[in-house]
């Protein structure tokens, strides 16, 4: 055996065989235990353990946003509950009726039938073989056969009555309906975005509340003798598997994982003779070992098929010609403006799968039905390329903040064209950033960084110049950004800072200080190929101030001949240069002062807020089909890149502010009714809870204005600050 494969079986096979052997160990451990304590008992004990944990662990790396998230999704993640709470607690007792090694194949084989009746009515997309079919009605054959044996007597369950093989069956089919119909929501939130670890720790509520209410109405006996037993459930049942499946599945193709898996029963089988109660029964046996094998076939099979095309797209390998294609691009993280590069790259006869990066903005908008390939990268590049080169991926691009470093690392790992990677950190630190910069001739901010808060005090107290500016150092768009006028501020700008997570839901270890600057603050979206860089558009931003903090108001978008325009894209180039953007789409945030352009922060992905065909009736381009156009014909858009665009009318993004608390409305005829109204885009739907604005993460959408007259968009933006304040949010 090489090294490789070695690996592989350490790595991916062996924690999949122990996950197997848990899932058995505590049917067969739970069975024996329900012979004198209550399941309810347990499953209150075990389920408060793994609760209280879960919700510690994801607390502990993330706070509680990405928990409130998910709020967003609150039919989907009650479902969740509903379905852990029948699946765990029909388990438990189900195994106080029949032998282990049923419950567990009866539940292992139910489910792909469950799946094949239920999944395209919940998950749209979803597809059912033939084979799947047969297989499954093959299944039910050999369940019968196995109900059969448990109402005979024939089991490895001595004395079992036909009211309690009843209770078993039933509970053991509650078992595989819920565990179904939990797996289905569960990868209905993964589409969604949700991070499987925040629902991990939010999916055992209704779970344990229930639990403690059946202790409550019925004998449950002494809740001591509950204590081992439902730790060892909450360890060996939940814990455990979890942890050593997530490593499994890591290492593993889908088809592996789910053979490996399948073997539970056998292993249930096996152990269940530790108990005395349980004697050898070959028609278990034979039952299991088929049903094991039709499961086993069904995975074969379906692992065989081709994926199926998205809506309006084509399989990744065919061109609609019927020809190879030319060209594959991996898009990291396509949330929030990145949701519309698939459709832009599709129209240029482009390939494109998606690549999730560890720690995406899911409360940005995200397409999943766009994809044939979505690829969760769980910190191991080795295994992300090579699934991206099994692809032919020939162009990888960061479509968030959340993936500019990680589309570096890839395209670096493809030997593909990207950005420089002497200081790859620089476009997302933004100490780095401002350092970079600095140090090859450009203006660029005063700051500071540190975990100490008297540290930021006191180099502030040694500048002198207030106020100054707090913020996290990976984060974007206005999340924590402070403005400190004095010492105080600053100590509690920088308490608030580190004891909360960014908008990625990592907890912030370090706080940046930076120079405030003066002047009026500009950015400018610029696409580049091979350190060719094209400006798309260039705006003037204007903001107001939020109980300390700098909230976006609105921009306007500038004529290059506009006083300033040309200093700042001159500028921006220069910054582009330094951070070695060479390819793709950059966001770049300037301060015009009067000594001329500062960088504020560059980020090196697609600008926000994006309206694709206004901006094109605008400037004759936008920055998502640039982006596209660069991947697809490179020669083409360096031969026009350096061509100025041209204002064809006015055009002004206004940020909308939510004065107190609201709800996000369902009629937005008021704003529609503008005269110059030309769009808008609402980050939350129509009914949900809208919190009062004071950052980007808390405004409730955009409008955009178009006018051939600045007087007329004045207006309609002073009409508009007008609906908010007289109840447009409820």
């Amino acid at each position: 055996m090489n090294e490789r494969r070695r690996a592989l079986v350490r790595r991916g096979v062996l924690p999949l065989l122990a996950y197997a052997v848990l899932t058995a160990a505590m049917d067969v451990y739970a069975g024996n235990r329900f012979a004198t304590i209550s399941p309810a008992a347990v499953a209150a004990v075990s389920f408060t353990f793994t609760m209280v944990f879960f919700l510690a662990l994801e607390w502990s790396r993330r706070g509680m946003r990405q928990l409130r998230e998910l709020t967003r999704h609150r039919r989907d993640l009650v479902a969740i509950n509903v379905t852990t709470a029948v699946t765990w607690l029909a388990t438990l007792y189900a195994l106080d009726f029949l032998e282990p090694a049923i419950v567990n194949v009866l539940g292992l084989a139910l489910g792909p039938v469950i799946t094949v009746l239920a999944g395209p009515l919940l998950r749209r997309g979803s597809t059912v073989l033939k084979s799947e079919i047969a297989v499954s009605l093959g299944i039910c054959v050999l369940l019968g056969a196995l109900v059969w044996v448990s109402f005979s007597g024939r089991s490895g369950l001595a004395g079992v009555t036909v009211s309690d093989a009843v209770a078993g069956l039933a509970f053991t089919v509650a078992c595989a309906v819920g565990s179904s119909f939990n797996i289905i929501y569960m990868k209905r939130l993964g589409d969604a975005g949700c991070d499987p670890n925040t629902v991990l720790a939010t999916r055992f509520f209704l779970m344990s509340a229930v639990a403690w209410v059946l202790v409550a109405v019925t004998d449950a006996g002494d809740l001591r003798t509950a204590l081992v037993p439902g730790a060892v459930v909450a360890v060996i049942g939940v814990g455990l598997p979890i942890y050593v499946l997530q490593i499994g599945i890591r290492h593993t193709e889908p088809i592996t994982t789910s053979l490996l898996i399948a073997l539970s029963p056998l292993f249930a089988f096996v152990m269940q003779f530790a108990d005395g109660r349980l004697r050898f029964s070959a028609f278990t046996l034979a039952g299991i070992v088929g049903v094991v094998a039709l499961v086993a076939l069904g995975t074969v099979v379906r692992g065989r098929q081709p994926m199926p095309a998205p809506a309006g797209g084509n399989p990744i390998g065919n061109d609609e010609s019927g020809g190879p294609p030319t060209m594959t691009c991996a898009i990291v993280d396509a949330y929030g403006a990145g949701r519309l590069l698939p459709a832009a790259l599709r129209a240029r006869d482009v390939r494109f799968v998606h690549v999730r990066s560890e720690f995406p903005d899911t409360r940005l908008d995200y397409r999943p039905e766009d994809f044939v390939l979505d690829v969760h990268h769980t910190g191991d590049l080795e295994r992300t390329v090579r699934i991206l080169q099994e692809h032919g991926v020939t162009r990888v691009v960061a479509a968030a903040e959340s993936g500019v470093l990680l589309a570096d690392q890839l395209a670096a790992a493809l030997g593909v064209p990207g950005n420089g990677m002497r200081n790859a950190i620089a476009r997302r630190d933004k100490h780095e950033m401002q350092r970079v910069v600095r140090a090859a001739g450009f203006a660029a901010a005063d700051d500071f960084r540190s975990d100490s808060s008297e540290e930021v005090v006191e180099w502030a107290q040694g500048r002198d110049a207030w106020p100054v500016v707090l913020k996290p150092v990976l984060s974007a768009g206005t999340d924590n950004v402070l403005i400190c006028r004095d010492v105080d501020e600053v100590r509690a700008a920088h308490k608030r800072i580190m004891s909360s997570a960014d908008r990625y839901g990592r907890r912030n270890d370090v706080v940046l200080a930076q120079q405030f600057l003066v002047g009026v603050e500009h950015y400018v979206n610029t696409v580049s190929y091979d350190g060719v860089h094209r400006v798309i558009e260039v705006w003037r931003y204007h903001k107001r101030e939020i109980d300390g903090r700098s909230v976006y108001d609105y921009e306007d978008l500038l004529s290059l001949d506009e006083p300033g325009a040309s200093a700042v894209v001159e500028y921006v180039r220069a910054v582009l240069d330094a951070l070695e953007i060479r390819q793709g789409a950059a966001h770049t945030e300037v301060m015009l002062t009067d000594d001329g352009p500062v960088l504020i922060e560059c980020g090196a992905r697609l600008g926000g807020g994006q309206m694709p065909e206004l901006l094109t009736r605008c400037v004759g381009t936008d920055q998502v089909d640039s982006l596209a156009f660069s991947i697809a014909d490179p020669e083409s858009f360096r031969a026009e890149a350096e061509a100025p665009y041209q204002l064809k009318s006015q055009l002004r993004c206004v940020n909308l502010i939510s004065p107190a608390d609201g709800i996000v409305p369902a009629d937005w005829h008021p704003v529609e009714r503008l005269a110059s109204f030309a769009g808008m885009a609402v980050s939350l739907r129509a009914g949900s809870t809208l919190e009062r604005t004071v950052d980007m993460a808390t405004c409730p959408g955009t409008v955009y204005l178009n006018s051939d007259e600045v007087g007329s968009l004045e207006s309609d933006y002073r009409e508009l600050r007008d609906l908010e304040l007289t109840g447009l949010y409820g």
